[in-house]
């Protein structure tokens, strides 16, 4: 989980992208050869007509009364120049009377025209018909290719960037997640730096005051209570210490997570009474914060043992399954008490796993609680 919806911002806007693009991919090509191939053909039936006009003008020079009551010789004569063939003519003369000229052709046709002048007055009008199916038929066939390629296109431009945008998330949330962790091990050192060398100094200082005036040779009640006084004081003195080390374990940088563990674990056994038994495979390329979160999580699933579960024994396993490091602590004990179902540790310990991209799962045993946390290797 990232503290941004980048991924769900960036689709948003690329899918009016990607459907304009799209959208212009499949209907542009279509469109364009439609109109090309049509400009083609209307000027084409024009020149023809054209030509036809030229054949009419030297029939009319010929005969100027009688040249539209021959036609069977006018279209002879045309077929002969190969004009008209495959193609509607429509010829008109001066009065808007049609010609008996050309077969009749089906279907949609686009239409070229030319006048027949003789001395500038208009004499007749041709017109020649195309068939305009094939250009349909062509211009559909490449609008389906189009459809389907700008598809393609559209699918590949919509999830390259999503899908690296997406990863680019994933890092972010990661590097969050690690700086996250970071931040935290160094405020929790700032702390116990804080307890040690303020309230740890200054207790060492009273004890030093304390040892000087007790050995004056005082008697009586004034003794006790000095003596009580160093007593109260040494006890606070070991708390700090204490909390100094379990905010910041000074065992990892001594002894590596494995014997920071283990020693751990003894120490937890010693003053709970619980046997402890270990079964660990720990990847030598561990990054420093993710060591600390493991320190961590084992160290919290113990304390929950020690502190709720009045368990005789806990097994802790941790190994390498794959791509994922899988950590495992389970007791014996009575389990979750009522009222500690997330509390305290184990939402410390889930909020650890989430941000290292893992998870933790807490199984309730009969007897017995298992504490299941997997965290990807790449995380660290």
């Amino acid at each position: 989980m990232t503290p941004f919806a980048l991924s769900a911002w960036f689709r948003r806007r690329m899918v009016p992208l990607v459907l304009g693009t799209s959208l212009a991919g499949a209907l542009g090509p279509p469109a364009v050869y439609y109109l090309q191939k049509r400009h083609e053909l209307v000027s084409s039936a024009r020149s023809e007509a054209q030509r036809v006009s030229v054949v009419l003008h030297d029939v009319m020079l010929q005969r100027p009364m009688l040249w539209r009551y021959d036609t069977s010789k006018i279209a002879e004569r045309l077929a002969s120049e190969g004009l008209g063939v495959s193609r509607a003519l429509v010829v008109h003369d001066a009065r808007g009377e049609r010609l008996p000229l050309g077969d009749p052709i089906s279907g949609r046709l686009l239409w070229g025209m030319a006048e027949v002048r003789i001395a500038e007055r208009p004499q007749a009008r041709v017109w020649i018909g195309v068939p305009e199916r094939p250009l349909l038929l062509g211009t559909a066939t490449l609008a389906a290719a189009s459809a389907l390629l700008s598809a393609l296109l559209g699918v590949l431009l919509y999830l390259v960037p999503t899908r690296a945008i997406a990863a680019a998330e994933r890092r972010i949330a990661a590097l969050v997640a690690q700086l996250s962790l970071t931040l935290r091990e160094e405020e929790r050192g700032r702390i116990a730096r804080d307890l040690h060398d303020g309230a740890g100094q200054a207790l060492t200082a009273a004890r030093l005051h304390l040892s000087s005036i007790r050995k004056s040779n005082l008697q009586g009640p004034a003794a006790d209570r000095l003596r009580a006084a160093a007593d109260h004081i040494d006890e606070a003195m070991e708390e700090i210490r204490r909390s100094t080390a379990a905010l910041r374990p000074p065992a990892l940088a001594e002894l590596g997570l494995q014997g920071a563990l283990v020693r751990h674990g003894d120490a937890v056994a010693a003053a709970a009474g619980i046997e402890v038994a270990w079964s660990m495979e720990i990847p030598d390329t561990l990054e420093a914060h993710m060591e600390t979160a493991l320190y961590r999580i084992v160290q919290e699933a113990l304390t929950n043992v020690a502190r709720h579960a009045r368990a005789s024994r806990v097994r802790i396993e941790m190994g390498v399954e794959g791509a994922t490091l899988r950590v495992l602590v389970e007791d014996d004990g009575r389990g979750l008490a009522p009222g500690h179902e997330r509390g305290g540790g184990l939402s410390s310990i889930e909020e650890r796993a989430r941000l290292l991209g893992g998870e933790a799962r807490f199984i309730e045993g009969t007897p017995g609680f298992r504490v299941e946390v997997t965290l990807p290797l790449e995380a660290s």
